[in-house]
């Protein structure tokens, strides 16, 4: 039989025993607690830092795709402007060609209206000649005859070429006039377009350089500064 001294020697390193065994177990279980804390962590982490480059990526998407809008708007306004450059000159050459056509017209006028004078002061000098007097003159009096009859028709030719240079001045005055108009409107339209595409450039120079920052405002096409 044993002796209840080793029994209870024997009952106490089985009790030692399965104390230590739980407290190992116990050990075991907070380490892995805490692995779990960790790993949960580092993936709440790691989702974090997913969503802040995904709103990155998203964020540089838009502004590219701004930036891209930004530019086609420039360049269409660049290619309205040239159209309305173009134009501009266009009338500012036909306001010169019209300048210089009213001037001949002019020259023209006065030559004639010289000429006529001219003519007139010749028939006056020829003085008047009664039925009479051309048949006592006999050849001479149908010479001076032929001659008033020559001045009336050159007159006459002088003073109509007179009335159609001044009525073609008269319609082209009209035209100059309506080509200023365009060209008025023409360089008001310039002004404008020059204008709105240093709008749009300023725009585009803010968006470059800080695309976030409070007062610019983000939209489908453009950014405006408030």
């Amino acid at each position: 039989m044993y002796s209840t001294t080793w029994i209870a020697a024997a009952v106490r390193s089985v009790l030692y025993a399965s104390a230590l065994s739980a407290g190992v177990l116990l050990c075991a279980s907070s380490a892995h607690a805490d692995d779990r804390d960790q790993l949960k962590s580092i993936q709440a982490d790691i989702a974090a830092r997913q969503r802040a480059i995904k709103q990155q990526q998203q964020q540089r998407a838009s502004l590219l795709a701004q930036l891209k809008a930004q530019e086609e708007a420039i360049a269409a306004a660049a290619r309205k402007l040239r159209e309305t450059q173009d134009s501009l000159n266009q009338l500012n050459k036909q306001i010169d060609e019209m300048n210089a056509a009213l001037a001949k017209l002019e020259r023209q006028r006065a030559s004639q209206e010289r000429n006529l004078a001219a003519q007139l002061d010749a028939a006056f000098r020829q003085g008047p000649h009664t039925g009479i007097q051309m048949v006592l003159s006999g050849e001479e009096g149908q010479r001076n005859q032929r001659m008033q009859v020559y001045f009336s028709y050159f007159n006459q030719a002088r003073q109509e070429t007179i009335a159609e240079l001044k009525k073609t001045r008269e319609e082209m005055a009209v035209q100059k006039s309506m080509l200023e108009e365009k060209q008025s409107q023409q360089q008001t339209l310039v002004y404008e377009q020059k204008a709105q595409q240093a709008k749009l450039e300023q725009a585009r120079n803010e968006t470059e350089k800080d695309p976030f920052r409070p007062g610019v405002v983000h939209s489908a096409g453009s950014a405006t500064i408030k």
